[in-house]
C-alpha cells in the first residue's frame, strides 16, 4: 500500500508540474502529459490492485484539477492502465524502445477515448477538432518525456521497497 500511496503522490507531483509548464510557458502549446505517463508506468511494471486503485484516484483528482467532466480523466487513465499492462504481458520487453512504444501508442488510446467518451457524453463530434488535432505533437511530446518520467517512477519504487541497497549502505554510514 506505501507503493501505491507514493505514486499517487508522485502523480499529483507530476500533474502539478504539468500545469505549471502550461502557466509559466503559455507560448508552449503542446506539454507532455506527465500523469499520463505515469498511469503507463503503472499498467506496465504495477500491475495489482493498489496500482489500479491509485490510478483511479488520480484521475478523478485531475478531474477536479483540470475541470474537467467528473470521471472524464478517470475512465481514460484506467483504459490505459489496463492496455499497457496486456501490453507489457503480451510484448515482455522492458527496454527504452518499449517505453518510446508504449508511450505513443497509449497517448494515441487515451485520446482517442477521451474522444469517444466526450462524444458520447454530449452527443456530437464538435469535440474531434479539440481532441484530435494536436495528437501528434502530443504524441512526440511523450515520447520524448517518456524515459525521463519512467526513470524518476522506477527511482521511487526502489526507493518505497522495503529490502532497497541503498538503505543498508545508508544506516551503516
Amino acid at each position: 500500500m506505501t507503493k501505491a500511496i507514493a505514486f499517487f503522490v508522485a502523480g499529483i507531483v507530476l500533474l502539478t508540474l504539468q500545469s505549471s509548464i502550461r502557466q509559466l510557458w503559455p507560448a508552449l502549446e503542446t506539454v507532455p502529459d506527465f500523469a499520463l505517463i505515469c498511469v503507463m508506468y503503472c499498467g506496465v511494471y504495477r500491475n495489482d490492485l493498489p496500482g489500479l486503485l491509485s490510478v483511479f484516484v488520480l484521475g478523478y483528482a485531475a478531474d477536479i484539477a483540470l475541470g474537467s467532466p467528473p470521471g472524464l480523466l478517470a475512465a481514460g487513465f484506467i483504459i490505459v492502465f489496463i492496455a499497457s499492462n496486456l501490453a507489457s504481458r503480451i510484448f515482455y520487453i522492458k527496454s527504452v524502445w518499449f517505453q518510446l512504444v508504449v508511450a505513443a501508442v497509449m497517448t494515441g488510446v487515451w485520446r482517442g477515448s477521451s474522444y469517444l467518451m466526450l462524444s458520447w457524453m454530449t452527443g456530437g463530434a464538435e469535440y474531434a477538432p479539440m481532441v484530435l488535432n494536436d495528437l501528434p505533437y502530443r504524441i512526440g511530446a511523450n515520447v520524448l518525456a517518456a524515459p525521463f518520467v519512467f526513470a524518476f517512477m522506477f527511482r521511487l519504487e526502489e526507493w518505497t521497497t522495503r529490502d532497497y541497497p541503498g538503505r543498508m549502505i545508508s544506516a551503516a554510514l
